[in-house]
């Protein structure tokens, strides 16, 4: 009730966050929180002044679009919410900026690429640019990391959105020159994403600036799933290299590989890998590629 004081409205959202957040409720139960999407919007729109109340608003709104279907998420567009939560990323305030980021990497995480396609219309790149960088704390470098992995695993036209950003260049950085962390872990399931672009020369770029050495470098330091990804990474190259139609990629990709020595870096790799679904993929590389 919007004639009560701002505190009643934020005790009264902290109770919402509180019952969204009970691990036993349904998604037909959120489902039927959708008349709280509006109201949501009405406190954003009217209290931009209110700290608390936005920042209890948008955690009200983070666990409708994690625990919800795609109703919640299209009530949220057709309100014109999503953009002005987008922009709420760059609030002067990191909490603001914290429940907004995670909000959107709940569209990003949906199987539908609609709602990934929506959130860069309204131009997420730009910011995700800035939220992470090293001006950030480190819970909103992780969340800006793990969305752009998710865009990343979305349509060939997203990931090229991210390489025409230049999010290569800083996916490559992060991964090269900062310490071992989750935010550089999502940064390689980003990178090795990359790595389902069809188009030639992207992939040349890509190698030039070093994707092949950083796949073939995490075969020490990674296991388990990250490392199984990087074993994908380097059967997508290989595969392109087999079928692209171009001599000049093809002999790129080709040379890097033998530069590399990527023939005994996986022999000694299968000598210590210890995960089932790692070591089928490494056997599959050895064969399809190296007659091994």
């Amino acid at each position: 009730d919007f004639n009560n004081e701002p505190n009643i409205i934020k005790n009264s959202l902290k109770i919402l966050c509180k019952l969204y957040d009970t691990k036993s409720i349904s998604n037909e139960t959120i489902n039927n929180s959708l008349n709280m999407v509006p109201i949501i919007d009405d406190i954003i729109n009217k209290y931009q002044d209110k700290i608390k109340l936005l920042i209890h608003s948008l955690n009200v709104l983070y666990e409708l679009t994690y625990k919800g279907t795609e109703i919640i998420l299209n009530k949220i567009i057709s309100l014109n919410m999503l953009q002005k939560i987008i922009q709420l990323m760059d609030h002067d305030n990191e909490d603001i900026i914290f429940y907004s980021l995670k909000i959107v990497g709940n569209f990003a995480m949906k199987e539908d690429s609609f709602f990934t396609q929506k959130i860069i219309e309204f131009n997420v790149l730009d910011v995700l640019k800035r939220t992470l960088s090293k001006e950030y704390k480190e819970n909103i470098r992780i969340e800006s990391s793990f969305t752009i992995s998710n865009i990343a695993a979305g349509t060939q036209e997203q990931i090229i959105a991210l390489y025409q950003n230049n999010f290569d260049v800083l996916l490559i950085d992060i991964i090269n020159n900062e310490e071992e962390s989750k935010i550089k872990t999502n940064c390689l399931w980003a990178l090795y994403n990359f790595t389902c672009i069809k188009n030639g020369q992207y992939l040349e770029d890509l190698i030039k600036k070093g994707l092949m050495r950083i796949i073939i470098g995490r075969f020490k330091k990674d296991e388990g799933d990250i490392l199984s990804c990087s074993l994908e990474a380097l059967d997508n190259l290989c595969k392109y290299e087999k079928q692209i139609g171009n001599p000049a990629i093809s002999n790129v990709i080709r040379n890097e590989i033998d530069n590399l020595d990527v023939f005994n870096e996986l022999k000694t790799l299968k000598e210590n890998i210890v995960d089932e679904t790692g070591l089928t993929k490494l056997n599959a590389l050895l064969m399809n590629y190296f007659g091994e």
